[in-house]
């Protein structure tokens, strides 16, 4: 559920909780905002564009996920509506990101529907937003993230990126590369995508379940240095995290991180 409690918005996903957001008033919480329509439906992830003081939503039950956008004024209790984005239902991932600084700085959302991903640009307009792009996947998309006008997806095998402008495409795993094509029989899902690229030279940190490969921008292996995670990350919303250039691995057997890395060097700090 979201609750709204002196101002800062807390995020759960209880699944059988109903989806209201709550205002605090004095010593008791009180629902604000919202439809009828919205009663009894589960929150999976939100996003929050401050720029644009709009929440981006996904919402439940499982079979019926969609996304929805709500106006910040709406959770203060003003009669607005929460608008429902077309083409998004049975959606099971999103992400909302900002496009290139030299050409857009605009912000769009993404989501992922089976073996597609769905680009939207936020607006002012009446709905908030409009509808970009399709792009057809070669897997189901397990990661997606927007990073300066780049669509970035990863599936079971790999990750793609997407430029927003022109779309070229570019494969960040190149099975040409001989020691990436354990990754076609692994089994590993696909989580995280970090940008670690110096002045010098273009370079991504791909974080799969149960390791972490760097390559080149052509999908070749930088370095012969791995990330192994301790065990395998828990398939949850959140199973990596990346915070302050250290990624915050999770386990199932772990309800806290189970544990960090520098992205830069791969090392684990000591405790």
């Amino acid at each position: 559920m979201v609750a709204i409690l002196a101002g800062e918005a807390e995020v759960g996903s209880d699944r059988s909780a109903d989806f209201a957001p709550y205002k605090q008033n004095a010593s008791r919480l009180v629902a604000v905002g919202g439809e009828k329509e919205n009663s009894k439906r589960c929150v999976e992830k939100v996003e929050y564009i401050e720029d644009e003081q709009l929440l981006v939503v996904l919402v439940g039950p499982s079979r019926d996920r969609h996304i929805r956008l709500i106006p910040v004024s709406a959770i203060d209790g003003r009669e607005l509506k929460w608008i429902k984005v077309p083409d998004t239902k049975n959606c099971h991932a999103f992400s909302v990101g900002r496009g290139s600084s030299s050409t857009d700085n605009g912000f769009f959302f993404c989501v992922a529907v089976k073996k597609s991903v769905t680009v939207f640009r936020i607006d002012r307009s009446d709905k908030r937003h409009h509808k970009l792009r399709d792009y057809a996947m070669p897997g189901t998309p397990q990661s997606v993230s927007i990073i300066n006008g780049t669509l970035c997806v990863g599936w079971m095998t790999g990750f793609r990126m997407w430029n927003l402008n022109d779309h070229i495409q570019s494969a960040l795993v190149n099975f040409e590369d001989a020691s990436l094509q354990f990754l076609n029989s692994s089994q590993y899902d696909a989580h995280l995508m970090i940008d670690v690229s110096t002045a010098d030279v273009k370079e991504y940190l791909l974080v799969f379940s149960k390791i972490g490969i760097y390559v080149t921008a052509d999908g070749r292996r930088s370095r012969s240095q791995e990330l192994m995670f301790p065990a395998r990350l828990a398939n949850s919303p959140i199973p990596a995290s990346l915070t302050l250039l250290h990624i915050s691995a999770f386990s199932p057997r772990c309800k806290l991180m189970s544990s960090m890395f520098a992205v830069q060097n791969g090392f684990k700090p000591s405790t």
